[in-house]
């Protein structure tokens, strides 16, 4: 997957939507980082990582706790997209330190 250097593992390129994305991975790459991990935590996150697929970067999706009871088209992308092989990981994304209480 990824052979040498740094893994940024928790980006979120699917939140700016810039055309110079590629370059910037490719100039990282020449430097010491090996690979990036997009973190999509929404349908159009998830959205934006399949139309965006470069060798660079992989991505991870999960829905966030208070999300569950609204997230039927979210875990259906994701159930898609790991049956694609799209996806490196899988799983809930949002506890902190705040829902402890």
């Amino acid at each position: 997957m990824f052979t040498h250097g740094l893994i940024d593992s928790h980006c979120h390129f699917s939140n700016d939507d810039s055309k110079n994305l590629v370059d910037f991975m490719q100039s990282s790459f020449i430097g010491s980082f090996s690979g990036f991990i997009d973190a999509a935590t929404n349908l159009r996150q998830i959205e934006w990582n399949l139309r965006n697929q470069h060798f660079l970067k992989k991505f991870t999706a999960g829905i966030h706790p208070l999300d569950c009871s609204k997230s039927k088209d979210l875990l259906d992308k994701i159930v898609e997209s790991a049956e694609l092989g799209l996806l490196i990981g899988i799983g809930e994304i949002g506890l902190d330190r705040r829902f402890l209480d």
